[in-house]
């Protein structure tokens, strides 16, 4: 077979892919909760014209899970595949660093009242 990790491109896509069939599928479904809201319409008929919409996205998901060409062909257009692969391991760096950042200033922040009040 391939190598078992996927490129990032590839799983972001993929990602992104399969939290739209979640949100436009039930049980959770928040996008037909919304639109049953404010169209006061059952969610059942709501499901039933979204359904296209979803075996879409279901297909696109699958395509690019299967055929991984698909979704990287774009990208290796910009740069090299090495070189993307660098940029993007850099730019996951700097942004857990910048996660842990604010959340160390934000548990900091929290505990001054209690230290000042204590």
């Amino acid at each position: 077979a391939g190598d078992p990790v996927p490129p990032p491109v590839q799983f972001g896509i993929v990602l992104v892919s399969g939290l739209a069939v979640g949100a436009c599928s039930p049980p959770v479904g928040n996008c037909l909760n919304v639109c049953s809201a404010v169209s006061r319409l059952g969610i059942g008929p709501i499901f039933v014209g979204a359904l296209p919409f979803l075996a879409a996205n279901v297909l696109v998901m699958i395509l690019c899970i299967l055929w991984p060409a698909l979704v990287l062909w774009l990208p290796s257009l910009s740069r090299p595949a090495a070189e993307l692969k660098g940029v993007v391991e850099q730019r996951m760096r700097k942004a857990i660093l910048r996660i842990l950042g604010s959340t160390v200033v934000f548990l900091l922040l929290s505990a001054l009242p209690a230290l000042y009040w204590r």
